[in-house]
């Protein structure tokens, strides 16, 4: 019962944290698009590409999920690291 109301706000300083994430990613989308240039070849500019070609198949919702996993998986790898040297 008490997870629907909250008490303690984790959700909703979540969903404001996740916004936020959320809207950088979008920031950066948008500049990428605005310079246009194929100097990077990084994987927002392939899932920008794809989703230009179709995009059905990739769609901004899909790039800003993709960028928030990677830097999840990023962010997790090199605690793991950290931990692992820190062990030694």
């Amino acid at each position: 019962m008490l997870k629907k109301i909250d008490p303690q706000g984790i959700r909703r300083r979540m969903t404001r944290h996740f916004g936020k994430i959320l809207s950088i990613f979008e920031e950066l989308i948008e500049d990428r698009l605005a310079m246009r240039r194929s100097v990077h070849d990084d994987v927002l500019e392939v899932c920008l590409k794809i989703s230009q070609d179709n995009p059905e198949e990739l769609n901004r919702s899909r790039i800003k999920f993709l960028m928030l996993v990677s830097k999840l998986l990023r962010l997790y790898t090199y605690i793991e690291y950290i931990q692992e040297v820190s062990s030694y």
